[in-house]
């Protein structure tokens, strides 16, 4: 077959024929699938993975080191967790509340605080001129 026969007799596929493809797609196979074929572990849900690549290959550095504030502050806040501290909030499910910091003790926060500013051992990373959140 040539391309003057194509063309002749091939049928345009209609925008609404597209988006009923699309919502067909099973992403989620389509994602495991590629993981499967190059060996690549994955967890439970391949979004969240892809997701977690976008965030660790992000060039953005001072997304990067807010990020390696928030490891840190996590970090030291397990410590207060393996001291035998309670915090009762973390404890509850956040998924009945729309406030953002439901269950985040005021301790985590100015665990960060300390290192977004500076004071800790991070590099003071949050400058309002330069980087809003």
């Amino acid at each position: 077959m040539n391309d003057s026969m194509l063309s002749t007799t091939s049928l345009a596929i209609g925008e609404e024929d597209v988006i009923l493809l699309i919502r067909d797609l099973d992403i989620e196979a389509i994602n495991s699938e590629v993981f499967k074929l190059y060996g690549i572990n994955y967890g439970l849900d391949t979004t969240l993975a892809l997701r977690k690549v976008q965030v660790l290959e992000a060039e953005d550095e001072v997304f990067q080191n807010y990020l390696e504030c928030l490891k840190e502050a996590h970090d030291r806040f397990l410590s207060y967790i393996f001291q035998g501290n309670i915090f009762g909030k973390m404890q509850q499910n956040p998924m009945h509340s729309t406030d953002l910091q439901f269950g985040v003790p005021w301790e985590f926060n100015a665990i960060l605080d300390e290192l977004l500013d500076g004071n800790g051992t991070g590099n003071g990373i949050v400058n309002e001129e330069e980087y809003k959140m």
